[in-house]
């Protein structure tokens, strides 16, 4: 499991400075694995999405965990600014997703999901 801690700048961008450098950085993940999403840091201005390519949300495979530990998954774990936030990303994904802020169109990125395949 990957884990990043999401830290609004502004209503600009977010880092993930415990993994990426600089701002909306690209995310890399492999299909079957897991990201969470420490949302400690995302401020409550800042409801936090996984959406595809298209900017539809994305609901399969999320929970999220709040602070007093309840739990909600799919469409009911999207938009959160507290807890974690972790995507079991299904096996056999692969392509580009995003996490997006619902309230700043700019604080956006992409998350890029490989395949391996073994040999």
């Amino acid at each position: 499991m990957t884990a990043l801690d999401v830290t609004p700048n502004g209503s600009l961008s977010y880092s993930f400075l415990n993994q990426y450098s600089g701002n909306n950085p690209t995310i890399y993940a492999i299909s079957g694995t897991t990201i969470a999403f420490n949302l400690t840091n995302a401020g409550a201005s800042h409801p936090f999405l996984i959406q595809t390519s298209g900017g539809s949300n994305y609901n399969t495979g999320l929970i999220h965990v709040a602070v007093d530990g309840t739990v909600s998954t799919g469409t009911s774990a999207q938009g959160k600014t507290t807890g974690t936030l972790y995507w079991q990303i299904p096996v056999g994904t692969t392509g580009n997703y995003r996490y997006q802020c619902s309230n700043h169109v700019a604080m956006n990125g992409v998350i890029t999901i490989k395949d391996i395949v073994v040999i």
